[in-house]
């Protein structure tokens, strides 16, 4: 399987974060992605664009160590059958 720079990046400071039991917020994703990306040598920047109060959010899985690896823990509403916009989509998901 191949990935384009960002995503080999981006898999690899969440890996080595779960490996080590950190559940990062996304902006800390984000600037780890960056900076890796930069010791690389790769010419791309991230961004990360949202509200200051989602982007401090942690990254919605339960963290190794814990009990749950391998689980994801889903965002609010959408494991009660809402949609991202909150509008009830009268199915469940699982």
């Amino acid at each position: 399987m191949s990935y384009g720079a960002y995503t080999f990046c981006m898999a690899k400071v969440l890996r080595d974060n779960r490996t080590r039991g950190v559940n990062l917020s996304f902006a800390d994703l984000n600037e780890l992605v960056k900076a890796k990306l930069h010791r690389l040598k790769y010419d791309q920047t991230p961004n990360l664009v949202g509200a200051k109060k989602l982007c401090a959010q942690p990254v919605p899985w339960a963290t190794a160590g814990k009990g749950a690896a391998g689980k994801r823990v889903p965002a609010k509403g959408i494991a009660a059958g809402r949609s991202r916009a909150g509008k009830a989509t009268g199915r469940r998901h699982r």
